[in-house]
């Protein structure tokens, strides 16, 4: 008898240990939604795309859109502990580019993102400062399609090179093996990476580097999260000094045009960064929409107002306003019609679609183009179209 009601005791704590265990896991799971916490060689996307578009108020993209936009704050390309200086938690494991686990909902609960509205709101001022007048060759019609990469040597890049496709970046200033002919733009995700990317910045020649990313999402508080005056000044004391040298490519904002209630219209924010002495070769932008016309509008609005070359750096057929998702056939729509009009702008230098990537951590699953280490469908039309 004494021994059945130890057995029962014991199933009982071991069941009230699980179940606390459970309730933990899944509190931190609800905490982390939109995370995207990898180790690229040591810390890839950390919260890249963390907490996104959690905190975009309805606009921006997804949930923590950027569960997706991983900061690749890589201390150690093998393997080291990630700069956990934003205070966002990170994954626990050291294996070198792990694939982040899905811990955020394929439909978001709020829009934080791209521009999923074309304001008619007319840009703000045209900018005061120009950039220094070095020439971006990326303009021909073909090998203006890039990848938004954030699986660093887990997944095949090689499979990739081929077909339309001239460059990648890893939202960090780590390339990946075997990337081929594959041009690499070293990114400065943001004030958190400053010490990787001054380990890094000497290799840029032996790399044949020609392009460099500016920060991530700067007008975003989940991402990179810097004003404009703040930002400036880490450009001018990080990069800078590469202009002449490499075409310096701007901060990406997310596109958020005419939201001049939360302050984080894109087109500001770098009008504002120039007027506090930044200066760049190329605009770049994050748009998610459902609509490729608005899409196409956005775009048009950036180059009208810097009369700068424009790289896309992240888009997808995604909606994170809480409406209705885009169906495959609206998704291929998107991919046909946005990449043929920015392949025949010649001010349209590069684009990148969202979704390389095994789980796509709360963008619209349509929106993937590889699965299984390989090209979707829609992967290989990227390829080959662009």
């Amino acid at each position: 008898m004494h021994s059945k009601i130890l057995l029962a005791t014991l199933a009982l704590v071991s069941t009230t240990l699980a179940g606390n265990h459970n309730g933990d896991f899944a509190a931190r799971r609800r905490h982390h939604v939109g995370k995207r916490d990898w180790h690229h060689h040591g810390d890839h996307h950390g919260d890249h795309h963390g907490n996104h578009h959690g905190d975009h108020q309805g606009h921006h993209h997804r949930e923590d859109h950027h569960g997706h936009h991983w900061d690749h704050d890589w201390d150690n390309q093998n393997g080291g502990s990630q700069d956990n200086s934003s205070g966002d938690s990170t994954a626990t494991t050291t294996s070198s580019w792990s694939a982040p686990s899905a811990t955020t909902s394929s439909t978001p609960s709020s829009n934080t993102g791209g521009a999923v509205t074309t304001s008619t709101n007319s840009p703000a001022a045209s900018p005061t400062t120009t950039s220094s007048g070095n020439s971006d060759s990326t303009t021909s019609g073909t090998e203006k399609a890039g990848l938004a990469w954030p699986n660093g040597n887990a997944n095949d890049i090689s499979k990739w090179s081929k077909g339309n496709i001239g460059w990648y970046y890893t939202w960090s200033p780590w390339p990946v093996d075997s990337a081929g002919d594959l041009d690499f733009y070293p990114q400065l995700w943001g004030q958190k990476q400053v010490s990787t990317w001054n380990q890094q910045k000497s290799k840029f020649a032996e790399w044949g580097t020609t392009h460099i990313l500016g920060f991530n999402e700067p007008n975003e508080v989940g991402q990179a999260n810097m004003n404009p005056a703040d930002a400036a000044s880490l450009w001018n004391q990080e990069i800078a000094q590469y202009q002449g040298q490499y075409t310096l490519i701007s901060p990406a904002c997310t596109s958020r045009v005419g939201d001049s209630a939360s302050g984080s219209d894109g087109i500001k924010w770098l009008q504002e960064f120039q007027q506090n002495g930044a200066s760049f070769d190329a605009v770049a932008v994050h748009i998610y929409d459902t609509d490729y016309e608005s899409v196409i509008s956005t775009l048009q609005k950036f180059h009208d107002t810097f009369q700068l070359p424009v790289y896309l750096t992240e888009y997808a057929c995604q909606n994170f306003a809480g409406g209705a998702q885009c169906s495959e056939s609206e998704v291929w729509q998107m991919m046909e019609k946005t990449s043929s009009w920015m392949d025949e702008q010649e001010w349209m230098h590069g684009y990148s679609w969202f979704g390389v990537m095994e789980n796509m951590q709360g963008v619209n699953q349509l929106n993937q183009l590889l699965s299984n280490d390989s090209p979707t469908e829609l992967g290989s039309y990227y390829i080959q179209s662009s």
